[in-house]
């Protein structure tokens, strides 16, 4: 009597924890299916979207960047007894999309050779003489197209070196940050030219 109860137990017993393994293992295998149909799915997404980062950082960054060519010139002229000095700044969009300029901070600063200046070998002194706005007049430049300003400044000084350093700053839109083109450089007393591309 007391094996026939022993038996019916462990038959009561096993028959909740062979079902519980078979569920177990039921369970497993509907995990696994699934993990094998999303994971590819999931990996394509994945794909795509580092895809479109990369084009967007890498190519359209590269490409789409504004790209400018600085052209300046400068020329010492005589009127009415008074020293001119005429600037020219060409700025020609080589670029593959128009840019917008912005204002206000876009602009042209002249310098001269300070009256004192340091024993060599140390770097001369400029001062500042005039700054000057430009390209008020374009609010943007498309692309391939050259614009120009002409300065006539009176610097006060006869003529000599100077030093022009121009600032173009370009718009972004979608929060992007501004991006500032510089360009510089020093002319002698005689005419010169000049380009810098940015």
């Amino acid at each position: 009597m007391g094996g026939d109860v022993v038996s019916y137990m462990s038959a009561w017993v096993s028959i909740p924890l062979s079902q519980s393994r078979a569920h177990t293992g039921l369970s497993l295998t509907s995990a696994q299916t699934w993990i094998n149909l999303i994971g590819p799915i999931i990996t394509a997404v994945v794909a795509v979207l580092g895809g479109s980062f990369a084009y967007f950082k890498f190519l359209k960054g590269r490409i789409f960047r504004p790209r400018v060519d600085v052209n300046m010139s400068a020329q010492w002229e005589k009127s009415n007894e008074e020293n001119l000095l005429k600037c020219r700044i060409k700025v020609k969009n080589i670029g593959t999309s128009k840019i917008a300029v912005k204002h206000k901070v876009t602009g042209l600063r002249v310098s001269a050779l300070a009256a004192d200046q340091p024993a060599a070998p140390a770097d001369p002194v400029w001062e500042r003489r005039k700054t000057r706005e430009i390209l008020k007049d374009h609010d943007w430049i498309e692309s391939g197209e050259t614009v120009s300003d002409d300065i006539l400044l009176n610097l006060g000084i006869a003529p000599g070196l100077v030093k022009f350093e121009s600032r173009i700053v370009v718009l972004r839109a979608f929060l992007l940050s501004n991006i500032e083109i510089n360009a510089g450089e020093i002319f002698s007393t005689a005419a010169a030219n000049s380009t810098k591309t940015s």
